[in-house]
């Protein structure tokens, strides 16, 4: 019998969410990918694993035995693969960095260049995205350290060292009528149309728990991940968008309004590592040059 390591996930992944539907989508593939290799599954092993109704599945008496055996090699494996990528970039002095996309407008590419500079024998990966996805990246072992964004100094799965803060700021065209105004109460924002990074990040999580706080659902007509492309939909008057300050005051334009919400809305930048698994030689530098240089910036 020779079982297939990612059959055995999607199999564990199905036995938690009873719905192909639902575990397809949890998985990035499609239902009939998912059921297909099920079915395969199945054949090899030589019984069914699941009783098949129009809603739901449930698990037969063979895939109550499957599923503890199914869970621990799915771990093994992924256990096996993190350590494997580890060692890898242990052994060639590279450091892989996740990090929130805005390297730039928070002075991580300075600190980047800074520490490359006083490194020249270290190399160093980033992988960028929103702060969810490069949580995600950290907790799964495949990268060292992460800059994150978060409401709080620090991110409670992780040791977390701040780094900055930084605040929500509203975007408008210079002509809005609410343009001239020193800040800007949710409330006063009813009736716009948001222009808001992907759903889920942690930007658009925040702006429409602000805005039904206020008491309304913001009407949303444009998502992406790009501020700048944002930004230049604000400007060709397509709607407001909200982001945080330092993201947004690399626009010097007279055609936006760059406005403060109140109340205050802050955000914590800092840099995160594992707290029971070991850093790198490498990444500890990195870790320790933050802690020297933050301030500076």
């Amino acid at each position: 019998m020779n079982l297939n390591v990612r059959y055995l996930e999607e199999f564990v992944t199905l036995t938690e969410k009873k719905n192909f539907l639902e575990a397809a989508e949890c998985l990035f593939i499609s239902q009939s990918c998912l059921s297909k290799h099920i079915k395969k599954l199945e054949t090899e092993i030589g019984v069914e694993l699941f009783e098949r109704t129009t809603r739901t599945v449930v698990l037969t008496e063979f895939g109550q035995m499957l599923l503890p055996y199914a869970r621990k090699m799915v771990s093994l494996e992924y256990e096996f693969e993190k350590n494997v990528h580890r060692k890898i970039h242990q052994d060639s002095g590279n450091i892989v960095l996740g990090s929130i996309p805005s390297m730039k407008q928070h002075a991580i590419t300075a600190l980047i260049a800074g520490f490359l500079n006083e490194n020249p024998d270290m190399t160093l990966q980033t992988i960028e995205g929103d702060s969810t996805f490069v949580k995600e990246l950290l907790t799964d072992g495949k990268c060292d350290i992460a800059f994150l964004r978060s409401e709080s100094s620090s991110v409670k799965e992780f040791n977390s060292i701040p780094y900055m803060i930084d605040y929500l700021t509203a975007v408008l065209p210079a002509t809005h009528p609410l343009a001239k105004a020193d800040n800007l109460p949710f409330e006063q924002l009813r009736g716009e149309t948001f222009l808001l990074f992907p759903e889920h990040s942690f930007i658009n999580d925040l702006c429409i728990r602000e805005c039904r706080n206020a008491g309304f659902e913001p009407h949303i007509a444009y998502t992406g991940n790009r501020g700048a492309t944002l930004i230049d939909l604000v400007r060709n008057g397509a709607g407001i968008t909200l982001m945080m300050h330092h993201s947004a005051r690399q626009e010097n334009d007279s055609s936006l309004a760059f406005i403060p919400v109140t109340p205050g809305i802050y955000s914590y930048i800092s840099l995160n590592y594992a707290k029971e698994k070991p850093l790198s030689p490498q990444a500890k530098s990195f870790v320790r040059y933050v802690k020297a240089h933050k301030r500076d910036f």
